[in-house]
């Protein structure tokens, strides 16, 4: 891989696990908004087959939630990978990703009775403005000469 390909994965991977992070924070600081992370994988338990739920709990034991959420934690930050690698020359698929994560995550943390849709869209709103503009500014850092080229 070319070293302008790994930073732009990189950058993804970063601003992804930036965007999980301000959701997880938003969360620990105020009761009424869910954990983003933990709103997917708790939609993910109610709306699984039995048998895939049996079968988790058979391989995973009492961890079988845990594994779900470091899951979907890693799958989150490889799609983060590959929206680094491709969005450099077009930012619209990272906007199209990142938003389209947010109003997953959303969607399924507002399943639970206990939480709000503006409950689940401040942090889901938030994880994705901070996702793009991180994923913006490292583009930038990590190429100065190139921006400044093109612009």
């Amino acid at each position: 891989m070319k070293p302008t390909r790994a930073r732009g994965a990189l950058a993804g991977v970063l601003a992804a696990g930036l965007a999980l992070g301000v959701s997880e924070l938003i969360a620990g600081f105020f009761s009424s908004a869910p954990s983003l992370i933990e709103g997917l994988g708790n939609w993910v338990i109610d709306h699984v087959p039995s048998q895939v739920k049996e079968w988790a709990i058979s391989l995973f034991g009492t961890n079988d939630k845990l594994v779900l959420l470091l899951s979907i934690t890693v799958a989150t930050l490889l799609i983060g990978a590959l929206v680094g690698l491709f969005a450099r020359s077009r930012f619209w698929l990272a906007v199209v990703v990142f938003v389209g994560f947010g109003l997953v995550a959303a969607f399924a943390a507002v399943t639970d009775p206990r939480v709000t849709f503006l409950g689940s869209a401040v942090p889901a709103g938030l994880a994705v403005l901070v996702g793009l503009a991180t994923l913006k500014m490292l583009y930038r850092v990590a190429e100065p000469g190139e921006e400044e080229a093109s612009d």
